[in-house]
């Protein structure tokens, strides 16, 4: 009988998606990146925001139909874009995450972001990253963000 329970078992784990201990892990440490990038974002310190992307001249990040290669090409960009302070930058949250193996030593993450700042309007938006575990934890290796495009009634 207990051979049929544990068949049961394993078959419900298998239909249920239950998750295993290493990715309850790779999730855990993914959602770290993204809770420290949003921390250091909201403090207005986009060097520790940074942080999260593998500092490397082969990362990308996609947007608007632009394409940005490399580590400081995307700091610049962020620095251009949204200033490099707490006043300019504003308050950043992220939402809605979706975290999901991509073999032993690389993610996908899919999730929602959402940012306010003064005298700007609200943006909302989506985005996917591609991380990969490296020496120094889970870091993005490429960013695609995109903007909501709000229906006007």
């Amino acid at each position: 009988m207990s051979k049929i329970v544990r068949f049961i078992f394993a078959l419900m784990v298998a239909w249920f998606g239950l998750v295993s201990p290493v990715e309850a892990s790779m999730k855990d440490d993914v959602t770290a990146v993204l809770t420290k990038q949003m921390e250091a974002w909201n403090r207005g310190d986009i060097d520790d925001f940074m942080t999260g992307y593998l500092k490397s001249p082969d990362i990308s990040y996609i947007s608007g139909g632009t394409v940005v290669w490399g580590y400081e090409a995307l700091q610049r960009r962020y620095v251009n874009v949204y200033g490099d302070d707490k006043s300019a930058m504003g308050t950043l949250s992220f939402s809605d995450l979706k975290i999901s193996e991509l073999g032993k030593s690389n993610a996908l993450c899919i999730g929602r972001w959402h940012l306010e700042r003064k005298s700007q309007p609200v943006l909302d938006g989506v985005y996917s990253l591609v991380l990969t575990h490296s020496k120094d934890g889970w870091k993005i290796i490429h960013d695609h963000t995109s903007l909501d495009q709000k229906k006007k009634d």
